[in-house]
């Protein structure tokens, strides 16, 4: 979070310090980058930026595994905690299977582990669509899941610094659904559709 006061200067202070030590800082992304610079008062012309990579096609084999999943389904792939925009997904996938024909056909799969999960079980039951959502808990299969999905979405809400499932989801060469998240943008470039964070109708 963004400092004022006494805090900002005492950071300031860190900042050159802390660059003094190196020859090179390197980032993820340039939205990191920019917010080390911006927040942390790294010296700009030492921060870098160096991407993890993405190896095409990487998990072309996955794909002759037979798919866990006895329906089509959109895959979500993370922590359940609100920050990764898990309430908003549940949201705009029930008002998907309500407003669209298709909605019938296809499920949303949810794999993962975290606080919310007691509490995502009573939402979707509570919205009347236990039957068209499936919480998976954790999984050791995921690049599996990702190879067989019909579409990946990661609706994070908090400034994502890179967003591995997003890299992973490209690995699979699957269709990928990304909020305006930090640095998601910038990541998947055209390689994805992207949607407003928090914004239900955008999602839908």
């Amino acid at each position: 979070r963004e400092k004022q006061g006494v805090m900002r200067f005492l950071l300031k202070i860190r900042g050159k310090f802390v660059s003094c030590l190196y020859d090179t800082i390197l980032s993820v992304s340039e939205f990191n980058r920019r917010r080390n610079v911006e927040r942390t008062f790294i010296d700009r012309n030492k921060a870098k930026v160096i991407y993890n990579g993405v190896v095409h096609n990487s998990l072309v084999d996955y794909n002759e595994e037979p798919s866990l999943i006895d329906k089509r389904y959109f895959l979500f792939v993370g922590q359940l905690i609100p920050e990764k925009g898990i309430y908003t997904l549940i949201e705009a996938f029930r008002r998907f299977i309500a407003e669209y024909p298709e909605g019938e056909n296809i499920i949303l799969v949810i794999a993962g582990e975290g606080p919310e999960s007691g509490r995502i079980s009573d939402i979707i039951s509570n919205a009347g669509c236990s039957g068209n959502i499936r919480l998976l808990g954790g999984r050791n299969d995921v690049p599996v899941l990702m190879a067989n999905a019909t579409a990946i979405v990661m609706p994070s809400e908090w400034p994502e610094a890179f967003g591995f499932v997003t890299a992973e989801a490209m690995m699979a060469g699957r269709p990928l659904v990304v909020s305006d998240a930090g640095a998601l943008p910038e990541i998947v470039g055209d390689c994805a559709l992207i949607f407003k964070k928090r914004d239900v109708e955008d999602l839908t």
